[in-house]
């Protein structure tokens, strides 16, 4: 993910902990310099086909979610929440030179989102730790390349390790709300998810 700085991201694919700088700016000095890091929920699963349509990630009951996360948690946020501090960060005063670590409210583990989703949707939705043998060979059966799903299994070691756990209080102080919750996210994307 370009022009991303800091703790790993939850992703589809994720990508590996990386020090670029923001706003996808290539190797030059940051928009305005300032820096934005972040972990993000799988909102990235809810997004618009190569056709502009809606992709539906339907959880039927009994589906579960399948990660090779552990227990570990993550400071894990809302791309929403992402979009509004970098257009407050490019378009007000008082951000030049500084550096943000963004996450949501809370550290949460897989097993916590699966739970927000199951408390949306009204039916269980379990959270499946997936060796990493069974995550490769998934991965591999998707297309991905060799480097990317290595990748990927050394992203979730981070996360199995409880080296993304941390939580800041960014969002809050320059959007002057709280960051959007996993439970938050979960009711706002219901429809998206089947529910």
């Amino acid at each position: 993910m370009a022009g991303v700085t800091g703790q790993p991201a939850s992703e589809n694919w994720g990508h590996l902990p990386a020090r670029h700088p923001s706003f996808g700016r290539g190797n030059r000095e940051p928009a305005h310099g300032t820096e934005r890091r972040q972990g993000r929920f799988d909102s990235c699963r809810v997004a618009d086909d190569e056709d502009g349509g809606d992709i539906r990630l339907q959880i039927l009951p009994g589906d579960p979610l399948h990660v090779f996360a552990g227990d570990g948690a993550m400071g894990m946020i809302d791309t929403r929440d992402i979009a509004e501090v970098a257009a407050a960060v490019l378009t007000e005063d008082g951000h030049q030179g500084r550096e943000y670590a963004l996450t949501g409210p809370a550290a949460i583990t897989y097993a916590d989102a699966a739970a927000a989703l199951a408390a949306e949707l009204g039916h269980d939705v379990a959270y499946v730790d997936v060796p990493p043998e069974v995550t490769r060979q998934n991965l591999a059966g998707f297309g991905l390349p060799a480097d990317q799903i290595e990748d990927v299994l050394a992203l979730f070691s981070v996360i199995r390790a409880g080296y993304a756990s941390a939580v800041t209080p960014t969002v809050e102080q320059v959007l002057g709300r709280p960051a959007r919750s996993v439970a938050t996210f979960a009711h706002d994307y219901r429809a998206a998810f089947g529910g």
